[in-house]
């Protein structure tokens, strides 16, 4: 396509299918050109996009050098869109949302994201929006938010997978999800492999939420810290729920498990809700007066830890710390 696709679809409900017999023979959707708009922008109703089908890049456009200022799709006015699970959209590199920009509205992506970057969200841009992620997102890179960034109280349901995905390394980080400003994180589905060159390796949260029921593994959070999570602000909330599974992640400094920086509330800003089914690693906790305190080994935990953490459960705890550094 040489020039963008614009859908004002209010009060309207539209569905776009394929007839492609699988996913190997995909109908392609090129972008023929270093064009500075979107490809799709979609404002207002409801779009169903469903079959086989592939947007990418033309051969002559090297993306990564080349950024174009708008994602592949941009989704805004309340609009309502559902990307089905033959949707791919890969190797495209923006400013914001490497595939898909969300602006005040809901997406449900149950297809794959690939290869994509951008400043922000290396595949999806969240403001003020919802996005339910019941697909895959693999391979995608941002300066804040590997994988996604929110911002303006956004709201995500990643119930699908977001793989070996990168925050770089002049970031606040992030290397999956990169949340702020009052955004909530749900999180039943599973992060690995992904990373951040200075902290975040899975989420990185600032006066957000995330309630993780899924799984964080193998993940590295650079040089400061918080291999699976960093959390800092007053605002900012974790809270582990039944089968929470965090394993095998690292940093180059302390927080293994979750840093929490100094600005963090110390109204217990991490809780547990039933029997988490195994967490490893250390806590980092830097308090307001830079001093340092460390979260001990699990046979010091107590129902009334004073500085954070709350475990919900007195009979069993699951839960396994080391002591950082």
């Amino acid at each position: 396509l040489t020039s963008e696709i614009s859908m004002d679809l209010a009060d309207m409900s539209i569905r776009i299918e394929s007839e492609a017999s699988s996913s190997s023979t995909p109908v392609h959707i090129y972008r023929a050109v270093q064009d500075e708009s979107e490809l799709i922008m979609i404002s207002g109703g409801e779009l169903t996009l469903s079959g086989y089908i592939t947007f990418d890049v033309a051969s002559n456009i090297t993306m990564a050098t080349n950024r174009s200022s708008e994602s592949f799709f941009s989704v805004s006015n309340d609009a309502n869109v559902t990307f089905g699970s033959g949707i791919v959209i890969q190797n495209g590199a923006t400013e914001m949302g490497g595939a898909i920009y969300v602006l005040g509205s809901t997406i449900t992506f149950e297809g794959t994201i690939q290869n994509c970057s951008a400043e922000g969200g290396g595949a999806i841009y969240i403001h003020d929006g919802y996005v339910t992620l019941r697909g895959t997102i693999q391979n995608c890179s941002a300066i804040d938010g590997g994988a996604i960034h929110m911002s303006a109280s956004s709201t995500s349901s990643i119930l699908g997978t977001i793989s070996n995905c990168h925050a770089g390394e002049d970031s606040y980080g992030g290397g999956a999800i990169y949340a702020e400003n009052g955004s909530s994180v749900g999180l039943s589905g599973t992060i690995t492999g992904c990373s951040a060159g200075y902290y975040g390796g899975g989420v990185y949260l600032n006066n957000a939420t995330l309630s993780l029921s899924g799984t964080i593994s193998n993940c590295n959070g650079g040089e400061l810290g918080g291999g699976a999570i960093y959390a800092e602000g007053a605002n900012s909330k974790i809270n582990l729920n039944n089968y929470a599974t965090v394993t095998e992640c690292s940093s180059g400094d302390c927080g293994t498990l979750i840093y929490l920086g100094g600005d963090t509330s110390w109204d217990c800003p991490i809780t547990t809700s039933g029997n988490v089914a195994y967490v490893e690693g250390d806590i980092y906790v830097a308090s307001r007066d830079g001093t340092i305190m460390y979260m001990q080994e699990q046979s010091a935990l107590s129902q009334n830890l004073t500085f954070c953490v709350t475990i919900s459960n007195e009979d069993f705890i699951p839960i396994r710390f080391t002591i950082c550094c």
